[in-house]
């Protein structure tokens, strides 16, 4: 399924693929229509589109297409049972010989594991249902704040995945609206500790500063 987001229209395309629609062979793109940026996450792909027209106008089109999902059974094979027909001879036992055996078991010291910090407040997950529903629900707003304001609602009843929220992140083009989305999704995080790797979603300074400051607190 692609959700094509232009300017104040949005338009709603059926399709499933296996391969990136917008390699070799893909869709044809007028010449003032330029790809921004890409995304491949387990769903699909995620396609931002500047168009720009004669007059300097410039409009964003975002496009999400659904990967179709193939079952695949594994097939074990079953290796014939081979007896041994080696006849195996009985050690002579040494004579006059006291062998003292160490019955004495060593027990292996394990190592504790690594505590990992997750958010105890979230009693309700996102399914990959829900992910690609707000993901729908934010790419047909109008603007940065909208899909912000789309994406608190949800919030509101489940919590998501940092590798989530990096998904739904991509919708954005300004600094700032990336910001603001990361700054509202944070409270709603289950594994708290992947979350800071985000920064890296943030270019300039001022943001990233920002952002650290938020996850200290």
């Amino acid at each position: 399924n692609a959700v094509i987001k232009s300017g104040t229209k949005t338009v709603a395309n059926t399709g499933v693929f296996n391969s990136p629609p917008f390699g070799d062979g893909g869709l044809s793109i007028k010449s003032s229509v330029n790809l921004f940026t890409t995304n491949e996450n387990a769903e699909g792909w995620d396609y931002i589109f500047i168009d720009e027209e004669k007059t300097g106008q410039k409009d964003t089109i975002s496009i999400f297409i659904a990967k179709e999902k193939i079952e695949i059974k594994s097939v074990i094979k079953t290796e014939p049972e081979i007896k041994d027909t080696i006849k195996k001879e009985t050690p002579v036992q040494p004579k006059f010989i006291d062998i003292i055996v160490d019955t004495v078991k060593k027990e292996t010291v394990k190592e504790p594991a690594k505590a990992v910090m997750v958010n105890t407040d979230c009693k309700n997950m996102a399914s990959d249902k829900d992910f690609i529903a707000l993901r729908k629900k934010m790419a047909a707003e109008e603007s940065d704040d909208d899909m912000v304001t789309a994406a608190r609602k949800v919030f509101k009843t489940k919590c998501f995945t940092s590798e989530q929220v990096k998904n739904l992140c991509v919708l954005f083009l300004k600094e700032d609206g990336k910001y603001k989305f990361l700054d509202a999704a944070y409270p709603f995080v289950y594994d708290t500790d992947n979350f800071k790797q985000l920064g890296s979603l943030l270019t300039e300074e001022y943001y990233l500063n920002r952002f650290k400051a938020m996850i200290k607190n």
